[in-house]
């Protein structure tokens, strides 16, 4: 059984297709201490059931992340509830480097 991930922060690239911005995720751990992972590294972890990634939703409650694969073949992380676009994401805060 895989380890449950809360991500909270992303560093995006602009210049890409809105599946593909997502870099990297991040979030913290438990300590306090950060992580970020690069999107490659996190969608082969959750593949390999690993990491099971979520975000936070409304009061009380986690949205599940899944892998989605864009129209050109790109795999991406997006929520459970998202259209097309990795929306629930893109509006997380940029990771501190």
């Amino acid at each position: 059984m895989g380890q449950n991930i809360r991500i909270t922060c992303v560093k995006l690239d602009p210049q890409r297709e809105p599946c593909e911005r997502v870099r990297k995720i991040g979030g913290v751990y438990p300590d306090g201490s950060r992580w970020q992972l690069r999107i490659e590294e996190a969608i082969a972890g959750a593949s390999a059931g690993k990491w099971h990634f979520h975000v936070d939703g409304d009061v009380h409650s986690m949205v599940k992340v899944i892998i989605a694969t864009s129209s050109s073949g790109q795999r991406f992380l997006k929520s459970q509830y998202d259209g097309l676009e990795p929306s629930s994401l893109l509006k997380l805060p940029e990771c501190p480097d």
